[in-house]
This record gives structure tokens, sequence and C-alpha cells, in this order.
């Protein structure tokens, strides 16, 4: 079974569609920037979608810079 975690007492007008993506942001190790192109791709298609980055890593900049 699958829940959404969030309380009884909040309303379907709060939720968003989101993806969370959680790394280091290393192009080597966990290709944020993969993340971003592929993004940019679906985004299209899916704009009440949102995408969130959380990390830190050297390509932080970088993958900043592609997002924006």
């Amino acid at each position: 079974m699958v829940e959404s975690g969030l309380p009884d007492n909040i309303s379907d007008s709060h939720r968003e569609n989101a993806v969370l993506w959680v790394g280091n942001f290393d192009n080597k190790i966990k290709r944020p920037d993969n993340m971003i192109r592929i993004w940019e791709k679906v985004s299209k298609e899916h704009q009440e979608w949102r995408l969130y980055m959380i990390g830190d890593g050297p390509a932080f900049d970088s993958v900043k810079s592609m997002a924006e």
C-alpha cells in the first residue's frame, strides 16, 4: 500500500505534483546534469509538475546554470 504521508487535515488543494531529486551534485557520480536534460524534455508535456533538486557538490553552480 502506498500512502501520501500527509496529515488528514491537509486538503488536496495544498498538494502539488513534484519530483524530488536528492544527491551529490557531482556529474561523475550522481549525474544531476542528466536529470536536467531529462527534465527539459519531460516538463514540456507535464507543465503542472515541478522538479526540486536538493544537495551540494562540485557541480552545483554548473547544474544551477543549466536549470536556469
